[in-house]
């Protein structure tokens, strides 16, 4: 990873990641798909948290995403055993939220980015941003209040006018990407 490169705040802050494994993803190539917004494994993936193995820690925030996806018995044991695990256990445990077999992975994962791609830009950012924020937040006045602040913000926008509209005409909203 380069030096000063935020990789959390790169995914978390753009527009919705979806990461496909269908083969090896260890070490790194687990840790960089971790703040994805959705992780897809065909049965043929394996991920391993090597790091103990070769001497070294966890990076790029790993061990509060993975403890996030997988609760915290089932990430120490990741991280302090560096075992390897296939697509069915990772989607067993939570690290993959979908599985599928390797011929149709691609097919799913554009499936879900395309279903993502179709809302709008400004609010599928928030959501994220909500998301992220909230994640790890106890109070739940200041979650409402955050969650509150940014409703107003869309209740005034052209996406929401054009949801209502799109309602009322009884036909998909059609929202226009934005740079």
């Amino acid at each position: 990873m380069p030096v000063g490169l935020d990789w959390v705040a790169l995914v978390r802050n753009s527009k919705p990641i979806v990461c496909a494994v269908n083969g090896a993803a260890i070490g790194i190539g687990v840790t960089m798909c971790l703040p994805a917004d959705q992780i897809i494994a065909s049965t043929a993936a394996k991920f391993g948290m090597g790091f103990i193995k070769m001497g070294l820690v966890p990076e790029l925030a790993s061990t509060r995403f993975l403890a996030a996806r997988v609760g915290f018995g089932h990430a120490s044991d990741l991280f302090l055993s560096g075992r390897v695990i296939g697509g069915a256990e990772a989607f067993q445990l939570g690290l993959a939220d979908r599985l599928c077999e390797p011929e149709e992975l691609l097919h799913t994962a554009l499936a879900v980015a395309s279903s993502y791609a179709a809302n709008a830009d400004l609010q599928l950012r928030m959501t994220k941003q909500l998301i992220t924020n909230n994640a790890v937040e106890s109070d739940f006045h200041l979650i409402q209040r955050r969650e509150q602040a940014m409703l107003a913000e869309c209740w005034k926008s052209p996406e929401h006018k054009e949801a209502v509209a799109a309602f009322i005409e009884k036909r998909p909203p059609v929202f226009r990407p934005t740079v």
